[in-house]
């Protein structure tokens, strides 16, 4: 019982640092996503009927630890302890907990209990990965749904299809309503993937073959599903983005850039030229990620002189440089430059953010003028297409 003891005191320490560390993110999104985690998770387990800590002081640590970890948070200096902190994260953290508790005391079949359960726990462990990219997210969320279609149907198989029905259903129900992906069309994909993943579990849990071969196929399914369900994802969600953002240009651009070699690029002198932009700022943490694949983009057309590609810094404060200074010393296969009064020229391409592309052909115009997409393994939306 000691070992015991000693265990569940080092899984609830391990606890309050993992909430601890979440709230030093000043991430309200994934605070609240991993409150709700702890939250209906422990107040499941703790009353639940069967669990491998029986008679243990669960109840008062699912009580007092977002408490411990907020206290605790406020003295490392990670957040303010103010009264609207201590509201969303209190509800984040005990309205799950009590969902857990009324999940456990209500007179439902076991099955029906772990789908919902599955489905709340799925649903917010998919939410974290959005901080990545749609298409990660999707491939992780069908995984999860795998997974977790996996766990229930364990059940004896008269409640079996019952169950992961319930689970597909409650599932879809709280991703639609979370749900942050840009219209209709790419959820649904995403429906789809999910709703087969828990339909192919089931009919080969129901086969008649030995455990392994079951293992070896679920884990077949599941990197087929994450392969098309990550590329579809992403091939959409740039087409999206892009037609979305795409502005068109009627009036001919008027730019002039300066790049880090002196080298001036501007609108007077571009004759048989087609420039190729990227545009960047200190505030985009993503537009880092573009650089590669631009680079690689620009490498294809290295020996074509009718092209110029070119990352351009848009400065919008005067004390810039050391930044701007730090990102051009990578050794990439375009010019770094500066646009030259930045905020006309983001008014006149009508930017809604970075990093933003523009391809500007001989004549000045903006043949394109919103996102597109420089990577590879990307087949809609290429830059390509374009020139």
């Amino acid at each position: 019982m000691l070992s015991k003891i000693r265990f569940l005191v080092l899984i609830e320490i391990f606890l309050v640092f993992l909430y601890i560390a979440v709230l030093s993110t000043r991430n309200y999104d994934r605070v609240i996503q991993v409150s709700v985690i702890l939250g209906i998770s422990l107040g499941y387990y703790t009353y639940s009927p069967r669990k491998f800590f029986k008679g243990l002081h669960l109840k008062g640590f699912g009580i007092f630890m977002p408490l411990l970890a907020i206290i605790a948070a406020n003295f490392l200096n990670y957040i303010r302890l103010n009264g609207v902190t201590i509201t969303v994260i209190s509800l984040a953290f005990y309205m799950p907990y009590l969902l857990g508790f009324v999940l456990v005391k209500l007179n439902l079949n076991k099955g029906i209990k772990n789908a919902i359960l599955f489905g709340v726990l799925l649903v917010f462990l998919s939410a974290i990965t959005r901080k990545l990219n749609h298409g990660t997210s999707a491939s992780f969320t069908i995984l999860l749904s795998i997974l977790g279609s996996f766990i229930l149907s364990r059940n004896s198989n008269d409640r079996l299809l019952r169950d992961q029905l319930v689970f597909v259903n409650v599932y879809l129900l709280i991703i639609l309503i979370l749900s942050s992906y840009p219209e209709v069309f790419q959820f649904a994909f995403l429906i789809i993937f999910v709703f087969l993943s828990a339909i192919t579990v089931f009919h080969i849990n129901r086969s008649t073959i030995n455990t392994k071969s079951k293992l070896i196929r679920i884990s077949l399914f599941a990197v087929l599903f994450m392969i098309v369900g990550w590329f579809g994802q992403e091939n959409y969600e740039t087409w999206f983005n892009a037609k979305l953002d795409n502005e068109s240009i009627q009036e001919k651009v008027d730019y002039t850039f300066l790049t880090t070699e002196n080298v001036r690029i501007s609108s007077i002198d571009s004759a048989d030229r087609k420039i190729i932009v990227l545009f960047w700022s200190e505030a985009c943490a993503s537009c880092k990620e573009e650089f590669p694949y631009f680079s690689e983009l620009a490498t294809k057309y290295e020996n074509d002189s009718s092209k110029i590609f070119l990352a351009a810094y848009l400065s919008l404060k005067e004390d810039d440089t050391a930044y701007f200074n730090q990102i051009t010393a990578q050794p990439f296969n375009f010019y770094w430059g500066r646009a030259a009064n930045s905020e006309i020229l983001m008014k006149q391409l009508k930017m809604k953010g970075v990093p933003h592309q523009t391809i500007i052909d001989e004549q000045n115009y903006a043949i394109y003028n919103g996102r597109v997409s420089n990577r590879p393994w990307i087949w809609v939306n290429r830059p390509s297409g374009f020139f």
